[in-house]
């Protein structure tokens, strides 16, 4: 029966992702067939139903994938693009750097009554709570789309999300606040929250609510860049490891000889506990799916029945996908779900193998439990992050028992900060959670700054990993069996240096145009292996995301980025410098090359710039005609300057922006910012010659000098445009003055991310995300 049940849970999930455009196509057919033929050989083979109900719940799961979303959106894509009163209950909230995200069940649209889930945005500071109210006046719901290079459907999907609202917050009125006890928890996590930042210093209060309450806002980009290198970025969000930790300790405290002790006390602490964490933090699915699983187990001892592990697992995933079938796209789940399976069926035989050599069972079991998470996440991290941490293993190993020590001082201090106290409690406090962050991360940034900590895997495939997984099984079977030890190690090597040669690029250098929407966005990999960011942008108008944090960064681990050492702005307009705000909250940017010209109305965003990079320790340089930098070195071949405008110019803002010409082994490429006919004229010919171009202000008509575009010799044109956006970009002036000089365009509402790579002979090459080759 319970092979009935893995059998059916698998299939469908494995169904659900088959629908999807989350892997290749032809890769999930291809699996899925197989799986197919697999099944339906096993059920005429041995007789078993098993296997027949398997097929048909993978069946269901295809079906399910778009049938499930078509049904919730059917009822309100009447009223998308329009003016609405949208009535809502908020379910949860998600506190951001500049906003906080609300998540929301739709109770009406206008005078139509609705059920569905939404989300919304709010400026930080905004106080909702669990079953608020909330009428959002004068808005325009929107089913969201796949864009630019994040899967924004599928992230939503996992969410459970199927609706995205925006309003002002003046547009936002709460009707009827909500009562209960979820209210009362989302209250005291604002509390716990207000108290940290009240009385610790800012820093460590954001690792304090990061890793208590789940709220993330305060982390700095130093601490989160520090941590994501050394392989414990885990430890700083909220996941079924510090519920587990938690747990495990109120155990310990309660190990007692005592029948009754054992029996009943210790398990029904555990369940309070369990539910505490849950409600606090706010439920995520890594939570959820370790709750769970902590909850099966401690009713069972009250029971008196055994436990099973790999049961609790699959009872755990099954509520789970039952309550929102498309969980199975996030990527926390998938992540905390393989790395249980990892411990619950590897870490026991690794720890017994292990001791016959260490003789020390705790770290024994330390490794082996480290080993087996690691091994079971390893293609998913590469796939989803794109980087392998070399010394993760170690990391956690060091750092888990010091973090330990300090999620538990951290969390009775919550708990106590609640209630008046003398000054000298809470300094004794704050004194030890000061002592044990500052240990985790002078141990994190030691182990970061190793050579080849972090090693960037950009070829990383569906395929690879598909073959990885299957290679891993095979070594099983092959250890387990008794053969060769020699062949495992072979194998093994095989294994890594495919993954490391996938990553091997040469001495190229690639130039890729992100596609960011109705923004800016390009970035160029020196074959030194330098990283330069030139704009980093969408237009407010034409979308609320943090593009930073939903395209770029995406973008960022999908090719193996770790930090960028120059961003180049070449214009203060938020469709070229909004994502580079978060960038350099987040930590990525080395340093920041700001355009020294400037008009008056762009002061206030240079400031913020400025004061950001100040804030994140960010160097800051100065652009005009006449600068240069070679990231590689003089000697480096790659070489990027400015030709316009020089600091005696004064034109309007659009045609301040700087004119930069990258140029590598006899191959240029023209970066062009916003700038207009006026400045376009008065560019020297043999400055602008370039292979390829990026077209100035998203292919305006304002910027179609026709001779300009002849002065250039280009082959290829780049558009950074949005999709139906209102600006109606590219004009056809535009294109008609590239396609007269026969210049080949490339759009990235169309093309997606366009790639070049030009090698060490000058030859250039391109592909593109869309399929345009």
């Amino acid at each position: 029966m319970r092979n009935v049940f893995y059998l059916s849970v698998a299939s469908f999930a494995l169904g659900m992702i088959s629908a999807s455009d989350t892997f290749p196509k032809n890769m999930i057919i291809a699996l899925c067939v197989l799986y197919s033929a697999f099944l339906v050989y096993k059920t005429a083979y041995s007789r078993k139903f098993k296997y027949g109900i398997a097929v048909v719940f993978l069946a269901v799961g295809f079906m399910s994938y778009s049938g499930i979303y078509n049904y919730k959106i059917s009822g309100v894509k009447d009223f998308c693009d329009k003016n609405c009163d949208v009535y809502a209950t908020v379910l949860s909230s998600d506190y951001g750097t500049n906003s906080v995200k609300y998540t929301a069940k739709l109770t009406k649209i206008n005078s139509e009554n609705k059920n569905l889930k939404i989300m919304f945005y709010a400026p930080k500071g905004t106080k909702f709570y669990r079953g608020d109210e909330v009428v959002l006046r004068g808005v325009t719901p929107e089913i969201p789309k796949n864009m630019k290079n994040f899967d924004y459907n599928s992230y939503l999907k996992a969410k459970g999300v199927f609706l995205t609202v925006f309003a002002p917050r003046e547009k936002i009125e709460v009707t009827k606040e909500g009562r209960g006890f979820l209210r009362f928890f989302g209250i005291l996590r604002d509390r716990i929250i207000e108290n940290n930042n009240k009385n610790l210093d800012g820093e460590l209060a954001g690792v304090v609510n990061a890793i208590t309450t789940g709220d993330k806002s305060g982390l700095s980009g130093n601490i989160k860049r520090v941590f994501s290198t050394s392989g414990v970025s885990h430890l700083l969000a909220i996941s079924g490891l510090h519920l587990t930790i938690l747990v495990s300790l109120i155990g310990a405290f309660l190990n007692d000889e005592f029948y009754i002790v054992k029996r009943f006390v210790k398990p029904i602490f555990s369940i309070v506990t369990t539910f505490f964490i849950m409600l606090i933090t706010g439920m995520g699915y890594s939570v959820m799916r370790a709750g769970i699983m902590l909850l099966i187990m401690n009713f069972s001892l009250l029971s008196g029945r055994g436990r099973n592990s790999v049961n609790s697992l699959m009872i755990a995933g099954t509520v789970i996908i039952f309550l929102n079938p498309y969980a199975v796209f996030d990527v926390g789940f998938e992540l905390s779900f393989f790395a249980t399976l990892g411990i619950v069926l590897f870490s026991t035989k690794i720890c017994e193998f292990l001791v016959r050599f260490l003789r020390i069972k705790w770290l024994c079991g330390s490794i082996a439990v480290t080993v087996s998470a690691q091994v079971f996440t390893l293609p998913l991290i590469v796939l989803y992050y794109g980087n392998i941490g070399i010394y993760s293993i170690v990391a956690n190993i060091v750092i888990v028992p010091v973090f330990t020590i300090l999620l538990l001082v951290s969390m009775i201090f919550c708990l106590v900060s609640l209630m008046p106290l003398p000054g000298f409690v809470t300094m004794l406090f704050t004194g030890n959670i000061f002592v044990y962050e500052k240990l985790s991360y002078i141990i994190a940034r030691f182990i970061s700054r190793l050579p080849f900590a972090s090693i960037p895997v950009t070829g990383f495939s569906f395929a690879i990993m598909l073959i990885f997984a299957v290679s891993l099984y095979g070594l099983y079977k092959i250890y387990k069996n008794g053969m060769y030890k020699p062949v495992c190690v072979a194998l093994s090597a095989v294994c890594l240096a495919g993954i490391f040669y996938v990553n091997y690029d040469g001495r190229d250098l690639r130039v890729n145009f992100v596609d960011v929407g109705q923004g800016a966005c390009s970035h160029i990999k020196t074959p030194g292996g330098e990283n330069i960011l030139i704009d980093c942008g969408v237009s407010k108008y034409y979308s609320n995301d943090d593009i930073a944090r939903s395209t770029v960064e995406p973008y960022f681990n999908k090719n193996g980025v770790t930090h960028i050492d120059y961003a180049i702005l070449s214009h203060y307009h938020d469709d070229h410098f909004s994502g580079l705000i978060s960038l350099m909250n987040d930590g990525l940017i080395d340093c920041i090359v700001l355009p020294r010209n400037r008009s008056a109305d762009d002061e206030e965003d240079y400031q913020n710039i400025r004061n950001t990079a100040i804030m994140n320790d960010v160097d800051i340089k100065y652009f005009s005609r006449g600068n240069e930098i070679y990231p590689d070195g003089e000697n480096g071949g790659v070489k990027i300057y400015a030709i316009s405008p020089s600091v005696t110019d004064d034109w309007k803002q659009n045609s301040e922006s700087l004119v930069l010409k990258l140029t590598y082994k006899g191959t240029g490429f023209l970066f062009t910012g916003d700038i207009e006919n006026d400045v376009m004229k008065t560019l020297k010919s043999d400055e602008i010659t370039a292979d390829v171009i990026q077209s100035p202000h998203h292919g305006s008509k304002s910027s179609d000098d026709k001779d300009f575009y002849k002065n250039t010799s280009a082959d290829c044109s780049v558009i950074s445009v949005g999709k139906d956006n209102s600006y109606k970009h590219p004009h056809k002036e535009h294109l008609d003055a590239l396609s007269e000089n026969g210049i080949k365009v490339f759009r990235t509402d169309e093309c997606r991310t366009i790639h070049f790579k030009v090698d060490g002979k000058g030859n250039i090459k391109y592909k593109t995300d869309g399929g345009l080759q």
